[in-house]
Protein backbone atom coordinates (compact mmCIF):
# COMPACT_ATOMS: atom_id res chain seq x y z
CA UNK A 1 0.00 0.00 0.00
CA UNK A 2 1.38 3.48 -0.81
CA UNK A 3 1.17 6.39 0.95
CA UNK A 4 -0.11 9.66 -0.52
CA UNK A 5 3.02 12.51 -0.98
CA UNK A 6 2.49 15.20 1.22
CA UNK A 7 1.51 18.58 -0.03
CA UNK A 8 3.16 21.63 1.07
CA UNK A 9 1.65 24.56 1.51
CA UNK A 10 4.56 27.83 1.35
CA UNK A 11 5.26 29.81 2.80
CA UNK A 12 6.29 27.63 5.69
CA UNK A 13 5.80 29.32 8.77
CA UNK A 14 8.05 29.45 11.99
CA UNK A 15 7.12 30.80 15.14
CA UNK A 16 10.57 31.26 17.26
CA UNK A 17 10.49 32.84 20.96
CA UNK A 18 12.48 35.70 21.29
CA UNK A 19 14.70 34.01 24.07
CA UNK A 20 15.78 31.06 21.24
CA UNK A 21 16.19 34.13 18.66
CA UNK A 22 18.29 35.93 21.45
CA UNK A 23 20.73 35.29 24.26
CA UNK A 24 18.34 36.92 27.02
CA UNK A 25 19.37 34.07 29.61
CA UNK A 26 21.08 36.91 32.53
CA UNK A 27 17.34 38.81 31.93
CA UNK A 28 15.47 35.60 32.52
CA UNK A 29 17.81 35.01 35.31
CA UNK A 30 16.63 38.31 36.75
CA UNK A 31 13.05 37.74 36.17
CA UNK A 32 12.87 34.61 38.38
CA UNK A 33 15.26 35.70 41.20
CA UNK A 34 13.77 39.47 41.14
CA UNK A 35 10.16 39.32 39.73
CA UNK A 36 8.82 41.34 36.38
CA UNK A 37 9.15 45.10 38.15
CA UNK A 38 13.27 44.15 38.05
CA UNK A 39 13.09 42.51 34.70
CA UNK A 40 10.86 45.33 33.39
CA UNK A 41 13.40 47.89 34.61
CA UNK A 42 16.32 45.85 33.31
CA UNK A 43 14.83 45.67 29.79
CA UNK A 44 14.15 49.81 29.84
CA UNK A 45 17.36 50.32 30.55
CA UNK A 46 18.73 47.80 27.85
CA UNK A 47 16.56 49.18 25.07
CA UNK A 48 19.25 50.78 23.04
CA UNK A 49 21.59 47.74 24.17
CA UNK A 50 22.06 45.25 21.23
CA UNK A 51 20.95 41.56 21.50
CA UNK A 52 23.53 38.88 21.47
CA UNK A 53 22.39 36.05 19.10
CA UNK A 54 20.53 33.05 20.67
CA UNK A 55 19.85 29.28 19.76
CA UNK A 56 17.70 30.02 17.14
CA UNK A 57 19.79 32.67 15.11
CA UNK A 58 21.55 31.14 13.15
CA UNK A 59 18.59 28.75 11.97
CA UNK A 60 16.63 31.60 11.58
CA UNK A 61 18.84 33.58 9.28
CA UNK A 62 19.49 30.44 7.09
CA UNK A 63 15.91 30.20 6.45
CA UNK A 64 15.06 33.54 6.08
CA UNK A 65 17.79 33.00 3.49
CA UNK A 66 15.58 30.84 1.27
CA UNK A 67 13.85 33.10 0.16
CA UNK A 68 14.02 34.80 -2.97
CA UNK A 69 14.44 38.43 -3.58
CA UNK A 70 11.14 39.23 -5.60
CA UNK A 71 7.74 36.88 -4.92
CA UNK A 72 6.55 34.97 -2.57
CA UNK A 73 8.61 33.73 0.29
CA UNK A 74 9.16 30.34 1.09
CA UNK A 75 9.56 30.67 4.53
CA UNK A 76 7.80 33.04 7.17
CA UNK A 77 9.04 34.00 10.96
CA UNK A 78 7.01 34.96 13.56
CA UNK A 79 8.10 36.48 17.15
CA UNK A 80 6.33 35.40 20.11
CA UNK A 81 7.41 36.52 23.48
CA UNK A 82 5.75 36.66 26.70
CA UNK A 83 7.07 40.14 27.15
CA UNK A 84 4.74 43.21 26.84
CA UNK A 85 4.39 44.99 23.73
CA UNK A 86 6.92 47.89 25.28
CA UNK A 87 9.58 45.62 26.60
CA UNK A 88 9.78 43.70 23.19
CA UNK A 89 10.55 46.96 21.52
CA UNK A 90 14.01 45.88 21.93
CA UNK A 91 13.81 43.17 20.38
CA UNK A 92 12.44 44.28 17.24
CA UNK A 93 15.43 46.75 17.66
CA UNK A 94 17.84 43.66 17.44
CA UNK A 95 16.50 42.57 14.76
CA UNK A 96 16.73 45.24 12.75
CA UNK A 97 20.47 45.90 13.91
CA UNK A 98 20.97 42.28 12.88
CA UNK A 99 19.31 42.86 9.34
CA UNK A 100 16.69 39.62 9.97
CA UNK A 101 13.49 40.27 8.25
CA UNK A 102 10.86 39.62 10.98
CA UNK A 103 8.18 42.47 11.23
CA UNK A 104 5.48 40.39 13.32
CA UNK A 105 4.70 38.69 16.28
CA UNK A 106 2.90 38.04 19.31
CA UNK A 107 3.43 39.79 22.48
CA UNK A 108 1.73 37.99 25.65
CA UNK A 109 2.62 39.80 28.36
CA UNK A 110 3.70 36.75 30.21
CA UNK A 111 1.09 34.26 29.20
CA UNK A 112 1.49 31.18 27.35
CA UNK A 113 2.84 31.52 23.84
CA UNK A 114 1.02 28.17 22.36
CA UNK A 115 -2.88 29.75 21.56
CA UNK A 116 -0.71 32.07 19.47
CA UNK A 117 1.15 29.40 17.76
CA UNK A 118 -1.93 28.26 16.95
CA UNK A 119 -3.64 31.76 15.49
CA UNK A 120 -0.57 32.37 13.24
CA UNK A 121 -0.97 28.82 11.52
CA UNK A 122 2.56 28.48 12.85
CA UNK A 123 4.27 24.90 11.12
CA UNK A 124 7.15 24.65 13.31
CA UNK A 125 7.74 26.57 16.83
CA UNK A 126 11.10 26.52 18.11
CA UNK A 127 11.82 27.80 21.72
CA UNK A 128 13.74 27.57 25.00
CA UNK A 129 10.93 26.99 27.03
CA UNK A 130 10.02 23.54 27.96
CA UNK A 131 6.50 24.43 28.97
CA UNK A 132 5.88 26.21 25.78
CA UNK A 133 7.10 23.52 23.47
CA UNK A 134 5.03 20.71 25.26
CA UNK A 135 1.28 23.19 24.61
CA UNK A 136 2.64 24.10 21.40
CA UNK A 137 2.76 20.57 20.47
CA UNK A 138 -0.82 19.47 22.61
CA UNK A 139 -2.02 21.73 20.00
CA UNK A 140 -1.15 20.12 16.70
CA UNK A 141 1.91 21.87 16.14
CA UNK A 142 5.67 20.27 15.48
CA UNK A 143 7.94 22.37 17.85
CA UNK A 144 11.17 22.05 19.28
CA UNK A 145 13.00 23.04 22.21
CA UNK A 146 16.41 24.23 21.95
CA UNK A 147 19.52 23.95 23.68
CA UNK A 148 22.05 26.64 24.26
CA UNK A 149 23.72 28.33 21.22
CA UNK A 150 25.28 26.56 19.68
CA UNK A 151 29.90 26.57 19.29
CA UNK A 152 30.29 29.00 16.29
CA UNK A 153 34.00 29.06 16.85
CA UNK A 154 34.29 25.11 16.46
CA UNK A 155 35.26 23.62 12.74
CA UNK A 156 31.39 22.11 12.78
CA UNK A 157 28.99 24.15 10.70
CA UNK A 158 26.59 25.97 12.98
CA UNK A 159 23.53 24.64 11.10
CA UNK A 160 24.99 20.93 12.65
CA UNK A 161 22.98 22.45 15.36
CA UNK A 162 19.50 21.74 14.11
CA UNK A 163 20.24 18.07 14.51
CA UNK A 164 20.34 18.51 18.70
CA UNK A 165 16.94 19.61 18.11
CA UNK A 166 14.45 17.90 20.64
CA UNK A 167 11.19 17.34 18.72
CA UNK A 168 8.36 16.63 19.24
CA UNK A 169 5.71 14.48 17.05
CA UNK A 170 2.50 13.35 16.90
CA UNK A 171 0.15 11.80 14.00
CA UNK A 172 -1.86 14.64 13.47
CA UNK A 173 -1.49 15.81 9.55
CA UNK A 174 -0.47 18.76 10.17
CA UNK A 175 2.32 17.91 12.33
CA UNK A 176 2.62 15.56 9.92
CA UNK A 177 3.25 18.36 7.18
CA UNK A 178 4.90 20.84 9.08
CA UNK A 179 7.65 17.78 9.92
CA UNK A 180 7.57 17.10 5.73
CA UNK A 181 8.70 20.87 5.44
CA UNK A 182 11.09 21.33 7.86
CA UNK A 183 12.77 17.66 7.14
CA UNK A 184 13.46 19.14 4.20
CA UNK A 185 14.70 22.37 5.39
CA UNK A 186 16.77 20.49 7.77
CA UNK A 187 18.64 18.23 4.55
CA UNK A 188 19.48 21.44 2.77
CA UNK A 189 20.62 23.42 6.08
CA UNK A 190 22.56 20.55 7.35
CA UNK A 191 24.74 20.44 3.94
CA UNK A 192 24.82 24.01 3.97
CA UNK A 193 28.19 25.97 5.18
Amino acid sequence: MSEEPVRLELPLIIGVSTRAMFDLAEEHAVFEREGVKAYAKLQRERENDPLRPGAAFEVTKRLLALNPTVGKPLVDVILLSKNSPDLSLRAFKALDQHQIPIGRGSLTSGRSVAQFVRAWKIDLFLSNDEDDVRAAHAGGTAAARLGARPDLTSDAPAMRSVSRLTAMRSSSAMTQTAFSKSGALRAFLSTSD
